[in-house]
Protein backbone atom coordinates (compact mmCIF):
# COMPACT_ATOMS: atom_id res chain seq x y z
CA UNK A 1 0.00 0.00 0.00
CA UNK A 2 1.25 3.56 -0.73
CA UNK A 3 2.09 6.20 1.99
CA UNK A 4 -0.97 7.72 2.37
CA UNK A 5 0.08 10.90 4.64
CA UNK A 6 2.74 11.98 1.78
CA UNK A 7 -0.70 12.54 -0.44
CA UNK A 8 -1.97 14.98 1.97
CA UNK A 9 -1.58 18.81 1.41
CA UNK A 10 1.83 19.73 0.77
CA UNK A 11 1.20 21.98 3.70
CA UNK A 12 0.19 19.79 5.93
CA UNK A 13 3.73 17.88 5.15
CA UNK A 14 5.97 20.59 5.15
CA UNK A 15 4.45 21.78 8.60
CA UNK A 16 5.07 18.53 9.87
CA UNK A 17 8.69 17.90 8.90
CA UNK A 18 9.72 21.41 9.92
CA UNK A 19 8.24 20.52 13.14
CA UNK A 20 9.82 17.03 13.92
CA UNK A 21 13.18 18.40 12.41
CA UNK A 22 13.53 21.41 14.25
CA UNK A 23 12.74 19.47 17.02
CA UNK A 24 15.78 16.75 16.68
CA UNK A 25 17.74 19.86 16.30
CA UNK A 26 17.08 21.63 19.32
CA UNK A 27 16.65 18.60 21.79
CA UNK A 28 19.46 16.34 22.67
CA UNK A 29 17.94 14.60 25.06
CA UNK A 30 19.10 10.61 24.52
CA UNK A 31 15.28 9.30 24.95
CA UNK A 32 13.81 12.34 22.47
CA UNK A 33 16.79 11.27 19.89
CA UNK A 34 16.21 7.37 20.29
CA UNK A 35 12.26 8.12 19.62
CA UNK A 36 13.27 10.53 16.53
CA UNK A 37 15.73 8.35 15.19
CA UNK A 38 13.55 4.90 15.33
CA UNK A 39 10.78 6.66 13.88
CA UNK A 40 12.66 7.95 11.08
CA UNK A 41 14.16 4.80 10.07
CA UNK A 42 10.56 3.27 9.95
CA UNK A 43 8.94 6.18 7.99
CA UNK A 44 12.24 6.02 5.17
CA UNK A 45 12.54 2.17 5.03
CA UNK A 46 8.35 2.71 4.34
CA UNK A 47 8.95 5.59 1.78
CA UNK A 48 12.21 4.12 0.28
CA UNK A 49 11.60 0.58 0.25
CA UNK A 50 14.50 -1.95 1.54
CA UNK A 51 17.42 -1.73 -0.71
CA UNK A 52 16.83 2.59 -0.70
CA UNK A 53 17.24 2.39 3.24
CA UNK A 54 20.26 0.27 3.14
CA UNK A 55 22.07 2.66 0.71
CA UNK A 56 21.09 5.74 2.48
CA UNK A 57 21.88 4.22 6.25
CA UNK A 58 25.43 3.08 4.19
CA UNK A 59 26.03 6.75 3.45
CA UNK A 60 25.06 8.85 6.31
CA UNK A 61 25.88 6.34 9.53
CA UNK A 62 29.61 6.63 8.85
CA UNK A 63 29.13 10.26 8.77
CA UNK A 64 27.66 10.46 12.18
CA UNK A 65 29.81 7.80 13.45
CA UNK A 66 32.76 9.78 12.25
CA UNK A 67 31.49 13.12 14.47
CA UNK A 68 30.87 10.30 17.59
CA UNK A 69 34.65 9.60 17.55
CA UNK A 70 35.79 12.59 16.47
CA UNK A 71 34.31 14.79 19.17
CA UNK A 72 35.90 13.22 22.20
CA UNK A 73 39.26 13.19 20.28
CA UNK A 74 39.23 17.22 20.73
CA UNK A 75 37.10 18.65 23.40
CA UNK A 76 37.82 17.83 26.84
CA UNK A 77 35.47 19.37 28.79
CA UNK A 78 34.10 17.22 31.06
CA UNK A 79 34.50 16.04 35.00
CA UNK A 80 35.16 12.00 34.36
CA UNK A 81 38.34 11.37 32.48
CA UNK A 82 38.36 7.97 30.95
CA UNK A 83 41.99 7.46 29.36
CA UNK A 84 44.43 9.93 28.50
CA UNK A 85 45.61 10.59 24.45
CA UNK A 86 48.88 10.40 23.41
CA UNK A 87 49.04 14.55 21.86
CA UNK A 88 47.71 15.41 25.79
CA UNK A 89 44.23 15.74 27.03
CA UNK A 90 41.80 13.10 28.62
CA UNK A 91 38.60 11.65 26.74
CA UNK A 92 36.10 12.20 29.23
CA UNK A 93 32.99 10.46 29.49
CA UNK A 94 30.73 13.46 29.12
CA UNK A 95 32.41 14.60 26.04
CA UNK A 96 31.96 11.06 24.61
CA UNK A 97 28.86 10.78 25.42
CA UNK A 98 27.91 14.42 23.95
CA UNK A 99 30.32 12.83 20.60
CA UNK A 100 27.50 9.55 20.66
CA UNK A 101 24.54 12.50 21.10
CA UNK A 102 25.87 14.72 18.61
CA UNK A 103 26.54 11.22 15.56
CA UNK A 104 22.91 10.17 16.53
CA UNK A 105 21.26 13.79 16.24
CA UNK A 106 22.68 14.39 12.33
CA UNK A 107 22.08 10.28 11.49
CA UNK A 108 18.42 11.22 12.58
CA UNK A 109 18.25 14.99 10.54
CA UNK A 110 19.46 12.90 7.45
CA UNK A 111 17.00 10.03 7.72
CA UNK A 112 14.48 12.96 8.28
CA UNK A 113 15.38 14.98 5.04
CA UNK A 114 15.47 11.72 3.12
CA UNK A 115 11.72 11.70 4.75
CA UNK A 116 10.93 15.05 3.41
CA UNK A 117 12.57 14.81 -0.39
CA UNK A 118 10.63 11.28 -0.59
CA UNK A 119 7.18 13.16 0.35
CA UNK A 120 7.61 16.88 -0.64
CA UNK A 121 9.39 16.20 -3.97
CA UNK A 122 10.11 19.28 -6.78
CA UNK A 123 6.29 19.68 -7.93
CA UNK A 124 4.84 19.41 -4.33
CA UNK A 125 7.32 22.55 -2.98
CA UNK A 126 6.99 24.34 -5.66
CA UNK A 127 3.47 24.58 -5.78
CA UNK A 128 3.99 25.05 -1.93
CA UNK A 129 6.20 28.45 -2.08
CA UNK A 130 6.47 28.87 -6.10
CA UNK A 131 3.77 31.63 -5.76
CA UNK A 132 5.44 33.63 -2.45
CA UNK A 133 9.42 33.24 -3.46
CA UNK A 134 9.80 31.73 -6.65
CA UNK A 135 13.47 32.00 -6.95
CA UNK A 136 14.29 30.84 -3.14
CA UNK A 137 12.29 27.79 -3.45
CA UNK A 138 13.57 27.34 -7.23
CA UNK A 139 16.70 26.81 -5.18
CA UNK A 140 15.90 24.74 -2.03
CA UNK A 141 13.88 22.47 -3.90
CA UNK A 142 16.65 21.56 -6.36
CA UNK A 143 19.49 21.53 -3.68
CA UNK A 144 17.01 19.56 -1.47
CA UNK A 145 16.58 16.75 -4.65
CA UNK A 146 20.41 17.64 -5.76
CA UNK A 147 22.54 14.74 -3.22
CA UNK A 148 20.67 11.67 -4.39
CA UNK A 149 21.18 12.73 -8.51
CA UNK A 150 24.49 13.69 -7.57
CA UNK A 151 25.02 10.73 -6.22
CA UNK A 152 23.72 8.22 -8.74
CA UNK A 153 25.49 10.11 -11.99
CA UNK A 154 28.88 9.65 -9.44
CA UNK A 155 28.13 6.11 -9.41
CA UNK A 156 27.38 6.18 -13.69
CA UNK A 157 30.41 8.18 -14.07
CA UNK A 158 32.50 5.77 -11.93
CA UNK A 159 31.03 2.88 -13.25
CA UNK A 160 32.43 4.12 -17.15
CA UNK A 161 35.84 4.70 -15.64
CA UNK A 162 35.49 1.40 -14.40
CA UNK A 163 35.32 0.40 -18.27
CA UNK A 164 38.17 2.23 -19.87
CA UNK A 165 40.48 0.81 -17.30
CA UNK A 166 40.28 3.60 -14.53
CA UNK A 167 39.31 1.94 -11.53
CA UNK A 168 39.58 3.84 -8.17
CA UNK A 169 39.81 0.70 -6.12
CA UNK A 170 43.46 -0.97 -8.01
CA UNK A 171 46.86 0.15 -8.36
CA UNK A 172 48.80 2.60 -5.98
CA UNK A 173 47.89 5.17 -4.33
CA UNK A 174 48.57 8.14 -6.83
CA UNK A 175 46.65 6.28 -8.99
CA UNK A 176 43.73 5.70 -7.36
CA UNK A 177 43.76 9.53 -6.36
CA UNK A 178 44.24 10.68 -9.85
CA UNK A 179 40.99 8.30 -11.24
CA UNK A 180 38.69 9.63 -8.33
CA UNK A 181 39.50 12.84 -9.04
CA UNK A 182 38.67 12.39 -12.69
CA UNK A 183 35.27 10.90 -11.97
CA UNK A 184 34.54 13.91 -9.32
CA UNK A 185 35.36 16.59 -11.77
CA UNK A 186 33.49 15.41 -14.34
CA UNK A 187 30.54 14.60 -11.88
CA UNK A 188 30.82 18.40 -11.05
CA UNK A 189 30.97 19.49 -14.53
CA UNK A 190 27.45 17.51 -14.80
CA UNK A 191 25.61 18.89 -11.71
CA UNK A 192 27.11 22.70 -12.56
CA UNK A 193 25.60 22.07 -16.29
CA UNK A 194 22.37 20.66 -14.97
CA UNK A 195 22.01 23.26 -12.95
CA UNK A 196 21.78 25.97 -15.43
CA UNK A 197 19.87 24.23 -17.50
CA UNK A 198 17.17 24.01 -15.00
CA UNK A 199 17.63 27.70 -14.40
CA UNK A 200 17.34 28.23 -18.41
CA UNK A 201 14.29 25.75 -19.04
CA UNK A 202 12.47 27.62 -15.77
CA UNK A 203 13.10 30.95 -17.28
CA UNK A 204 11.75 30.02 -20.72
CA UNK A 205 8.43 28.52 -19.13
CA UNK A 206 7.59 31.94 -17.12
CA UNK A 207 8.77 30.47 -13.91
CA UNK A 208 8.23 33.12 -11.31
CA UNK A 209 5.49 34.98 -13.48
CA UNK A 210 1.84 34.90 -13.65
CA UNK A 211 1.03 31.20 -14.91
CA UNK A 212 -0.67 28.01 -14.42
CA UNK A 213 -0.06 25.16 -12.01
CA UNK A 214 0.40 21.83 -13.81
CA UNK A 215 -0.88 20.20 -10.50
CA UNK A 216 -4.00 21.32 -8.14
CA UNK A 217 -3.81 20.11 -4.02
CA UNK A 218 -7.15 20.41 -2.74
CA UNK A 219 -6.89 21.60 1.22
CA UNK A 220 -9.86 19.44 2.77
CA UNK A 221 -11.34 18.86 5.79
CA UNK A 222 -8.94 16.20 7.03
CA UNK A 223 -6.05 18.33 5.97
CA UNK A 224 -7.23 21.03 8.28
CA UNK A 225 -7.78 18.82 11.19
CA UNK A 226 -4.53 16.97 10.76
CA UNK A 227 -2.25 20.24 10.16
CA UNK A 228 -3.97 21.87 13.18
CA UNK A 229 -3.45 18.56 15.17
CA UNK A 230 0.61 18.75 13.61
CA UNK A 231 0.70 22.74 14.96
CA UNK A 232 -0.95 21.77 18.69
CA UNK A 233 1.23 19.08 18.96
CA UNK A 234 4.44 21.58 18.44
CA UNK A 235 3.08 24.27 20.78
CA UNK A 236 3.34 21.36 23.75
CA UNK A 237 6.52 20.20 22.80
CA UNK A 238 7.87 23.86 22.87
CA UNK A 239 6.17 24.22 26.83
CA UNK A 240 7.32 21.14 27.08
CA UNK A 241 10.99 22.28 26.43
CA UNK A 242 10.36 25.70 27.82
CA UNK A 243 9.46 24.07 30.96
CA UNK A 244 12.28 21.83 31.25
CA UNK A 245 11.30 18.51 30.31
CA UNK A 246 13.86 17.48 27.70
CA UNK A 247 16.98 19.03 29.67
CA UNK A 248 20.12 16.83 29.46
CA UNK A 249 23.46 18.54 30.22
CA UNK A 250 26.34 16.65 29.32
CA UNK A 251 28.67 19.09 30.63
CA UNK A 252 30.58 19.90 32.83
CA UNK A 253 28.95 17.26 34.27
CA UNK A 254 25.65 15.16 33.02
CA UNK A 255 22.67 16.05 34.77
CA UNK A 256 18.73 15.96 33.37
CA UNK A 257 15.16 16.11 35.07
CA UNK A 258 14.17 12.90 37.35
CA UNK A 259 11.33 11.74 34.89
CA UNK A 260 7.70 12.64 36.23
CA UNK A 261 3.92 12.58 35.38
CA UNK A 262 4.36 15.64 33.14
CA UNK A 263 7.85 14.62 31.72
CA UNK A 264 6.09 11.00 30.81
CA UNK A 265 3.50 12.96 29.15
CA UNK A 266 5.56 15.48 26.99
CA UNK A 267 7.99 11.87 25.51
CA UNK A 268 4.74 10.13 24.61
CA UNK A 269 3.85 13.57 22.86
CA UNK A 270 6.75 13.32 20.71
CA UNK A 271 6.77 9.78 20.19
CA UNK A 272 2.31 10.13 18.56
CA UNK A 273 4.12 13.20 16.50
CA UNK A 274 6.95 11.51 15.47
CA UNK A 275 5.12 8.38 14.53
CA UNK A 276 1.97 10.68 13.13
CA UNK A 277 2.64 9.35 9.59
CA UNK A 278 3.23 5.68 10.27
CA UNK A 279 -0.30 5.61 12.71
CA UNK A 280 -2.08 7.48 9.93
CA UNK A 281 -0.90 5.16 7.13
CA UNK A 282 -2.01 2.56 9.47
CA UNK A 283 -5.64 4.42 10.00
CA UNK A 284 -5.88 4.41 6.27
CA UNK A 285 -5.08 0.73 6.03
CA UNK A 286 -7.75 -0.40 8.39
CA UNK A 287 -10.56 1.73 7.01
CA UNK A 288 -9.45 0.21 3.84
CA UNK A 289 -9.82 -3.15 4.46
CA UNK A 290 -13.20 -2.88 6.47
CA UNK A 291 -14.97 -0.61 3.59
CA UNK A 292 -13.54 -4.02 1.00
CA UNK A 293 -14.86 -6.02 3.37
CA UNK A 294 -17.88 -4.98 3.13
CA UNK A 295 -18.15 -5.47 -0.59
Amino acid sequence: MKDRFSQLHPAVNFCYFALVIGFSLAVQHPICQAISLVCAGLYARKLTGSPGFWLLVKLSLPLALFTAVLNPLFNHRGLTPLFSLPWGGFVTLESLLYGLSAGAMLFGIMLWFACFNEALPTDRFLYLFGGLMPGLSLVLSMSIGFIPRFIGQYRAVSDAQKGLGRDMTRGSWVQRGKNAAAVLSVTLSWALENAADTADSMKSRGYGGKRSRYALYPFTALDGCLLAAVLLAGGALIAGGLAGCFRFDYFPALGWNAPGVFECFCFAAQALVCALPLLYDLWEERKWNSLHSKI
